[in-house]
């Protein structure tokens, strides 16, 4: 691809792969750089901080953003993002 994350490339070129538009698709990352490059895009994004002292640094600085901050996968079933796609 000779692209990487946050670059637009990247991102376009995972949805006309996976044939999905920004809004249907989930983008799950640790770093917040990368979040807010699918955010550009209209991608759903998760911060995913396995950190407890992290995530709930994240977790208070995301509060009225647009993105969603989990500490593990399993949280991901309670997020609003599911519920958008």
């Amino acid at each position: 691809m000779g692209t990487t994350k946050p670059n637009e490339k990247m991102y376009l070129k995972a949805l006309e792969e996976l044939k999905v538009l920004p809004e249907e698709a989930v983008f799950i990352d640790d770093n917040l750089i990368n979040c807010k490059g699918a955010m550009k895009l209209g991608i759903n994004e998760v911060l995913l901080c396995r950190n407890k002292l992290q995530y709930f640094i994240n977790k208070l600085f995301s509060i009225g953003k647009d993105y969603q901050v989990i500490n593990d996968l399993e949280q991901l079933k309670y997020t609003r993002i599911l519920s958008k796609i």
